[in-house]
């Protein structure tokens, strides 16, 4: 049986999507929306995609589309979620989940338990080099995990924040809601989401944007862990995890996981596909349930953990974050 997918988008995210769908058999994408229907038309050329539209209902209304995937900018995805939720379709949401927390946990209360498949995309934990500190975390091999360092600087020249980007109504932030989310979900997907204190501070070092190019993150966890976060977009490339263990220090470099102890060890892991291994756990577990939760709750947590950076760097002061149904979610 094939999965008829339509496509919400015609940004980089989308092209993504696309291109991890034509590696996957028995996947057919039928439609490709957007507001600009000449973007639609030349998306749908470029990928062979039959039909493109600006008009949402003409895609709810197709019984064969069973998945929509929605990939435009966040501050639309629950309203075109939620409308594809309420015809009984399948969707697939680009992080994050929204920009809006407030709007974010009603939806989350009202579709928790909805009879349809929710999937957020997080695509870094099916990377192999992420998914081996996640193995070195679950099983104590180390010992106790007693803290942790995430660096990701990604620079992004002028012609990125021409775009919606830049607008904070519809972005939600900046450097820390488009791409510092992903190590966010990343770390805490493998050691829990639990109560924390957080302090922040953002600035713009190198663009002159309403939203920050930049975030320094601290982070005091209630069993005692403690963190920190730097994300930047103004700065030259740089990606580095470090690992604090009882017994051990474990660090990335590239697709190598290095650990540091009385024994030196390099793991090198393959560095492609992780996008496509994400949809293919879907996949898989759609066929057990037609009503399976994917990063589903994580997402708004994420999201939570973002917004409660962005108020404690507003304030300068710390703020304390609580898991969502106060129940800690342990790392998988």
């Amino acid at each position: 049986m094939k999965r008829i997918i339509a496509i919400i988008g015609t940004g980089s995210a989308s092209e993504n999507h696309i291109n991890a769908y034509n590696e996957i058999e028995n996947v057919r994408i039928k439609w490709i929306f957007s507001r600009e229907i000449r973007r639609a038309h030349d998306l749908s050329r470029k990928y062979d995609i039959p039909n493109h539209t600006q008009n949402y209902e003409e895609i709810l209304h197709d019984s064969e589309v069973e998945i929509v995937d929605i990939a435009n900018s966040p501050y639309l995805h629950l309203d075109f979620a939620e409308r594809a939720l309420e015809e009984k379709k399948n969707v697939i949401i680009e992080k994050p989940i929204d920009i809006d927390i407030k709007k974010v946990k009603r939806f989350y209360k009202k579709y928790k338990n909805s009879d349809r498949s929710i999937l957020v995309i997080y695509q870094y934990p099916y990377s192999e080099t992420f998914k081996k500190l996640g193995e070195m975390i679950q099983s104590k091999r180390y010992g106790n995990l007693k803290a942790y360092r995430v660096k990701y600087f990604s620079f992004r020249d002028r012609e990125y924040y021409k775009r919606w980007t830049s607008d904070p109504s519809k972005a939600g932030g900046g450097v820390l809601i488009n791409q510092g989310i992903h190590f966010i979900n990343l770390l805490y997907g493998f050691i829990g989401y639990t109560d924390m204190d957080i302090f922040a501070l953002r600035q713009n070092v190198t663009h002159k944007i309403k939203v920050e190019d930049t975030v320094f993150i601290q982070a005091v966890h209630k069993n005692g862990i403690i963190g920190s976060f730097s994300f930047s977009s103004g700065l030259p490339n740089e990606m580095h995890i470090e690992l604090l263990f009882e017994n051990n220090i474990v660090w990335t470099k590239g697709g190598q996981v290095v650990v540091e102890g009385l024994d030196r060890e390099i793991i090198s892991t393959p560095t492609k596909g992780y996008f496509k291994n994400l949809i293919d756990e879907y996949f898989m577990n759609l066929k057990k349930s037609s009503n399976y939760k994917m990063n589903y709750k994580e997402a708004v947590m994420d999201l939570d953990i973002v917004s409660s950076c962005y108020r404690s760097a507003e304030k300068k002061e710390i703020v304390k974050f609580k898991v969502l149904d106060n129940r800690d979610i342990h790392g998988k």
